[in-house]
């Protein structure tokens, strides 16, 4: 078999690079040949598996929510899905816990070599062009968080989100947004934040609710939030407003969207 090994070359101190060279050698071991798929940006990343995909037979992406975020709409906008490898390398990491693969890069390189285990899972697809691993936002704080520069997040951590909060505290942070859930009509919905999830969990807490093969909407009004499982949603905006979205860490597109669930869209190896 032929492995594909995509990783971020630009994140963290190199780690996720040692970590592919390790699961080289023993991808070689296992009588296996791979190739490592790198960039230096999303864009170009997104292009470079796309390209790749059709000749693989498996595609292993080392790191977190954002990386995979790339990695499969690599694979989504080649139109041909091949089974995954995931090493956990990100800070959260929401993907890789919910489906229980192993958070050292050891344990998890073994799943991959032995691929003992598949499993058919369900995923999110923004306009049918990118994907949503783990959560897409909308509505002040993804607003906040997209103002944030990279070079910014890596000099001062996470204290750049506060000095961002501190900026933008006391602006208006209400929106009116239309939402079209399901095939029912679309309705006008005053909004201060937005949440969508492919899991069963909000920041690690379990919804009241949740159904297998929908996705989990959270949205956060003037003085109240309320929570809908859904296949499909279509959002717009009200009045012209510029409405900024954050997918799986990472900037996403700008209102209107259409998102859809697309279950058993991927085989992905388990322990």
């Amino acid at each position: 078999m032929h492995y594909g090994i995509f990783y971020n070359a630009q994140a963290g101190s190199g780690q996720a690079a040692t970590v592919a060279k390790q699961l080289a050698s023993q991808l070689k071991k296992h009588q296996h040949t791979s190739e490592y798929l790198v960039a230096t940006s999303a864009k170009r990343a997104i292009q470079t598996v796309s390209q790749a995909v059709p000749a693989l037979d498996c595609l292993v992406i080392i790191g977190g929510d954002g990386t995979l975020n790339v990695g499969l709409t690599g694979m989504l906008q080649a139109k041909h899905a091949i089974p995954l490898g995931v090493i956990p390398m990100g800070t959260v990491n929401n993907f890789a816990k919910r489906y229980q693969i192993p958070q050292d890069p050891n344990e998890a390189i073994d799943v991959i070599v032995t691929a003992a285990n598949q499993r058919q899972v369900g995923i999110a697809l923004v306009n049918d062009q990118q994907v949503v691993v783990s959560s897409l936002t909308v509505g002040h704080l993804a607003t906040i968080a997209n103002d944030v520069h990279q070079r910014d997040k890596q000099r001062w951590g996470r204290l750049i989100y506060l000095g961002k909060l501190i900026q933008h505290f006391g602006k208006r942070h209400l929106m009116k947004i239309r939402y079209q859930l399901d095939q029912q009509a679309p309705k006008v919905r005053t909004t201060r934040q937005a949440l969508l999830t492919t899991t069963k969990s909000i920041g690690g807490l379990p919804y009241k609710r949740s159904v297998a093969g929908k996705m989990n909407l959270t949205i956060v009004g003037r003085w109240r939030w309320r929570q809908f499982e859904l296949r499909q949603v279509r959002l717009l905006p009200v009045d012209k407003q510029t409405v900024t979205t954050r997918i799986d860490g990472d900037v996403g597109p700008k209102l209107p969207i259409n998102i859809r669930y697309a279950p058993d869209w991927l085989t992905l190896l388990i322990p």
